[in-house]
């Protein structure tokens, strides 16, 4: 019985790796599958096949392994269908038989995520560059930072005076401190 893991959640859901040895999964480009994972340790967990079944053990990563939603303490066997968790992503150990009946074990990512990303409406034409904007746009001026787009048109203009408040209220402290010291 061949053995494979697939990522059925997360980034690369539907990437699916023979489990022929053992394999390091992890973030890490050293790792055997790396895990497109910030969560994910770079070497997070190793996955070894032992006939019917595999066997699972977290090499001491920092967020911890799941298997099938429980915390993995030392080493356990997988079966086919059960899940390992690493960070976002969770991986399904598959049977190569079960391919012919049910291709991917892939869960599909639900309509509400796929969605396209929309201008935020409270944000004037005029204060942010969008990307549908078309870039010879005189009237549009680029954000200085990637979020100062979400940014409402009074919290900029308080950006832009707060400086100089702060210089004034220093000049006066300064004055009233040198006058008082004098007497």
């Amino acid at each position: 019985m061949s053995l494979l893991l697939e990522i059925v959640e997360g980034p690369g859901a539907g990437t699916t790796v023979p489990l022929e040895g053992p394999l390091v999964l992890g973030r890490g480009t050293q790792s055997d599958v790396v895990l497109d994972d910030e969560r994910a340790s770079r070497r997070h967990a190793e996955v070894r096949p032992d006939g019917p079944r595999a066997v699972v053990h977290d090499l001491g990563s920092a967020n911890g392994t799941l298997v099938d939603g429980r915390p993995l303490f030392g080493e356990t066997f997988l079966t086919p269908g059960q899940q390992v968790q690493i960070g976002v992503t969770v991986l399904q150990l598959r049977a190569e038989e079960e391919l012919r009946d049910r291709p991917t074990a892939a869960i599909a990512v639900p309509d509400a995520f796929r969605l396209p990303s929309k201008r935020p409406t409270y944000v004037p034409d005029d204060v942010a560059i969008t990307p549908a904007a078309a870039p010879d746009d005189r009237r549009m001026t680029a954000p200085a930072h990637e979020l100062d787009r979400f940014l409402d048109v009074r919290v900029k203009a308080g950006a832009r005076v707060a400086p100089v408040a702060i210089l004034v209220l220093v000049a006066v402290a300064v004055v009233l401190f040198l006058g008082l010291s004098s007497t």
